[in-house]
């Protein structure tokens, strides 16, 4: 081989090694994360997720995500309770329309009735040649014991409210 050759041979390694510490970083950045991320391709079906997402959601809604129009079994509704349409999910928000969203609160209803609130952001993904629409990241937090005790607090505070008017 030529210099130039073995020039080139070392670079690729480099590289290779480079982009391998780079990818195992991120693996364990995602695997140390309490919020769940899960990565949506184009057609709005989970590519990939991490083990908080996985704990939060379970694996079929980790695949799903209750994104309307995945063919999911979830239902996702808004903070007012009212079922989410397909262009108000902030996936798809990002998927369609290139928008990011910020600390949406989703609820997902969970096929076993279950009612998960989450507080979920979204990020289209750019794809390599800079086209977009290729996927997006959601990073969500469950938030379901805040809401309940929110709620709790709200009833506790609601008779003592209306005893005071009375009297």
């Amino acid at each position: 081989p030529t210099r130039r050759s073995s020039d080139l041979l070392q670079r690729r390694r480099e590289a290779a090694l480079l982009l391998a510490s780079s990818e195992a970083r991120l693996r364990a950045v995602l695997a140390v994360m309490a919020d769940g991320v899960v990565v949506l391709g184009p057609d709005g079906n989970a590519q990939s997720w991490n083990a908080a997402a996985e704990r939060i959601l379970g694996e079929t809604h980790c695949r799903e995500l209750g994104l309307p129009g995945s063919g999911g079994t979830g239902t996702c509704i808004g903070e007012d309770g009212v079922a989410l349409g397909t262009s108000q999910h902030p996936a798809r928000c990002a998927l369609e329309q290139g928008l990011s969203v910020d600390r949406a609160i989703v609820g997902l209803r969970r096929a076993d009735g279950e009612l998960l609130w989450l507080r979920m952001s979204s990020r289209p993904l750019v794809g390599v040649l800079g086209q977009a629409g290729q996927a997006v990241a959601v990073s969500f937090s469950d938030i379901t014991a805040l809401r309940r005790a929110d709620e709790s607090l709200r009833l506790a505070q609601t008779p003592a409210a209306k005893v005071l008017i009375v009297n």
